[in-house]
């Protein structure tokens, strides 16, 4: 498989080091990234938005920013290539986190909480104390997350099953469409992409469900135990009604990795920074540079306003 071929002197591409995987499922062994532009915006908001195979539009945008074959990534490796290209083509801003507060804690009859060194079971009788799940939505604004990576072992590289393969990003689309269509199936879906022979997910399928014995399937769980890679975030978040601090972990999802920024959004972008500073519309311009700028715009619009109306900003 060769590398994809790159402009001669475009310097927006950089070599992206290391995968996960340590190169070890391809036959190339350098891999070429560049930040996504303005045009790669359009795609990536069809692709959280779009009902037909959504992943299809995420995954053409990815290919126009790298060297190779986006859908012969393994999952871990794709993940770390759209962590990359979220850090490098988005300006560091807070994440909102829409989540449940499941936390078990004890209330007085007046539903306030108890507070304090663990009760003893005479103490929960005395005081009234009922054990309640907290059940509380919250939205919290993260200034402080991070990405780990999880690499393969070096000494542990390769599926040594002759008729099992990391899976890779050509089967996720189909993957997807089935678990919407079943979710009860999500399981046997996600050990059917282990299966190295066939050119569909169906195909997979067909081949995992005709096994004669469990071997193939005892296989594939030993397989997914042994070759975890790729990336995960982690945040702490905090419930505004018990105050239970959550140390939250999770797999990228990749359907809403990136930022949504609507076509309209776009547009308006575009249009305030063309009537402030004349700039054209160019789809080639690096995404950050113009997020970044109509952020800067707004900023300073807004100590403007506040200088005219004798506010004094305290930041």
């Amino acid at each position: 498989m060769e590398l994809y071929p790159l402009p001669e002197v475009d310097a927006r591409y950089v070599d992206i080091g290391d995968l996960p995987t340590g190169f070890a499922p391809y036959d190339f062994n350098r891999l070429y990234i560049r930040e996504f532009s303005v045009a790669e915006l359009k795609l990536l908001y069809q692709g959280m938005h779009s009902r037909v195979r959504p992943i299809e539009h995420t995954f053409r945008a990815i290919q126009r920013c790298i060297s190779a074959p986006v859908l012969a990534l393994t999952d871990g490796d794709l993940e770390f290539v759209m962590a990359w290209l979220r850090m490098h083509s988005y300006p560091k801003a807070p994440l909102q986190v829409t989540w449940t507060c499941r936390q078990s804690n004890l209330v007085y009859p007046n539903r306030d909480f108890y507070k304090g060194p663990t009760p003893s079971s005479r103490d929960i009788k005395m005081k009234g104390l009922v054990e309640e799940t907290c059940n509380t939505n919250n939205v919290n604004i993260v200034n402080k997350f991070g990405t780990r990576l999880n690499t393969l072992k070096s000494d542990d590289l390769h599926v040594d099953f002759e008729d099992l393969a990391m899976p890779t990003a050509d089967t996720l689309s189909d993957f997807f469409q089935a678990v919407e269509d079943e979710p009860h199936n999500r399981h046997m879906l996600e050990c059917a992409r282990w299966v190295k022979m066939g050119s569909t997910l169906k195909q997979k399928m067909a081949r995992l469900l005709k096994q004669p014995d469990m071997e193939m399937y005892e296989n594939i769980l030993e397989c997914m135990r042994r070759f975890q890679h790729g990336v995960e975030d982690y945040m702490e978040l905090q419930c505004r009604e018990c105050n239970y601090t959550w140390a939250h972990e999770n797999k990228p999802k990749l359907l809403s990795f990136f930022a949504d920024n609507t076509e309209e959004d776009i547009f308006k972008i575009q249009y305030s920074l063309m009537a402030e500073f004349g700039h054209q519309y160019d789809p080639n311009i690096p995404a950050k540079m113009l997020l970044f700028n109509y952020s800067s715009l707004a900023k300073d619009k807004q100590k403007a306003a506040e200088r005219r109306s004798g506010f004094k900003s305290m930041g």
